[in-house]
């Protein structure tokens, strides 16, 4: 996700340049290895059991394997993914409009992003909100272009050795954490493979996918570290950094660009409006889960096929 992008290269600094790569190339190899095994799950399951369910995949796997029970458990599963990853975007887009604005406390920006998702929960139809997967693209890439510009002009590309290897157990934990937050590809392996105009080669497709992010996520979180891991000496132009920026990478990347540059405030405005707008789309999956939990039998206890 964007949100979990946006903290690649704090966490990189946690867990050390080192222990970050192998880190992203072992959290890829799972999410490959999931996928192919979903897949193969889904596979296996009768065509009749799906009639019976009436639900997606994921609920008709735990039907045939756990019953009722499993079912609950991917229920509750899914609903505290996605309150999780509704929680992170509320987090960051208060924080960036709390350094844009400043004007009151962090705490009253997540206040009044929370009003301003809460009326998209009350709604069935969420399709409106599509394009904000195409702007949020958009944003995320400004935003990275706007950074490492930022510190390729500004600061001094180094990779000391403290940077190479993490003593921080915490820290390490912490980056398999968001990466694996970051590339949380296996919730939507089903809805990708269907979408395929030629499903079979999902699996093909998705590896050579991996390989390109894997990549992407190493050379975002190296390159955050070398331009934004260190304090800035003397010949750096440090005139224009925040204090915060001096000697610690931000928790998201972009708080590391100078607040007088209207850039900067261009770019964290557009991604902190991107956050409020996706997170209905994490959110109305969520209650509808709860909604179904709750008021109604999700899945009819009937019998399974011998198949």
């Amino acid at each position: 996700t964007g949100a979990g992008l946006l903290a690649l290269p704090k966490e990189f600094s946690l867990a050390g340049v080192i222990p970050g790569l192998i880190g992203v190339v072992f959290v890829t190899l799972l999410n490959d290895l999931s996928c192919r095994l979903l897949v193969r799950c889904k596979e296996s399951i009768p065509a009749d059991i799906k009639q019976v369910t009436r639900r997606d995949t994921f609920a008709s796997l735990a039907w045939y394997t756990l019953g009722p029970a499993g079912v609950l458990v991917v229920d509750i599963s899914v609903i505290l993914t996605l309150m999780g990853a509704v929680s992170v975007y509320m987090i960051s887009a208060s924080t960036l409009l709390y350094e844009v604005v400043g004007s009151y406390t962090i705490y009253h920006f997540t206040f009044m992003c929370f009003l301003f998702v809460l009326p998209f929960c009350f709604l069935r139809n969420l399709a409106f909100l599509s394009c904000a997967s195409i702007s949020g693209v958009i944003c995320y890439a400004m935003a990275f272009v706007a950074i490492f510009v930022y510190g390729s002009l500004h600061r001094n590309f180094v990779l000391q050795s403290d940077q190479l290897l993490s003593s921080s157990p915490a820290g390490l934990l912490e980056f398999f954490g968001v990466v694996t937050f970051s590339m949380g590809v296996p919730v939507l392996a089903f809805e990708l493979q269907e979408s395929m105009h030629e499903p079979a080669k999902f699996t093909r497709t998705l590896s050579i996918t991996f390989i390109l992010v894997a990549i992407f996520y190493m050379t975002i979180g190296t390159l955050g570290v070398a331009f934004f891991g260190h304090v800035p000496n003397i010949t750096e132009n440090v005139g224009i950094l925040n204090p915060s920026d001096l000697g610690a990478i931000q928790p998201i990347i972009i708080s590391n660009l100078p607040s007088s540059s209207p850039v900067a405030v261009i770019v964290k405005l557009a991604v902190a409006i991107t956050l409020l707008l996706t997170a209905p789309l994490s959110l109305a999956p969520s209650l509808n889960l709860i909604e179904a939990v709750l008021f109604k039998k999700a899945i009819r206890t009937l019998p399974i096929s011998n198949k």
